[in-house]
């Protein structure tokens, strides 16, 4: 079975079709940059299921504008709740550190910065 992976993270479709290979599913992944598309939703919902929500969406009117309805869409998002910092940085840990628009720490900074945090805890 074919789907759409709403990232734009290629790593990410990776590992859910590690995922259906484990169970023992045939599934082929692509993403919106294997179709050639642009691919950069704002992820502002209020929880991890909105924002996988608009992921989805923004793909399938992407996908309906550039060549129809062709196969299902899979989506999610992710994040790291951590309960010392009262769930944060959860849906924004993505942009963790960063100013949220323009500066945007790697991961390597953002794990650095998590560890300074949980230096007082």
């Amino acid at each position: 079975m074919k789907f759409l992976f709403a990232s734009g993270n290629r790593h990410k479709a990776d590992e859910v079709h590690a995922i259906f290979a484990e169970a023992g599913l045939s599934a082929e992944i692509d993403t919106p940059a294997g179709l050639g598309l642009s691919f950069d939703p704002v992820e502002d919902g209020a929880d991890f299921a909105e924002n996988a929500l608009i992921k989805a969406r923004t793909l399938y009117r992407l996908v309906t504008a550039a060549q129809g309805p062709r196969t299902v869409i899979l989506a999610d998002d992710s994040g790291l709740c951590v309960d010392a910092l009262d769930g944060r940085p959860g849906i924004h840990s993505a942009r963790y550190g960063g100013d949220g628009q323009n500066i945007r720490l790697s991961d390597n900074e953002r794990n650095i910065l998590l560890l300074k945090e949980l230096d007082a805890v």
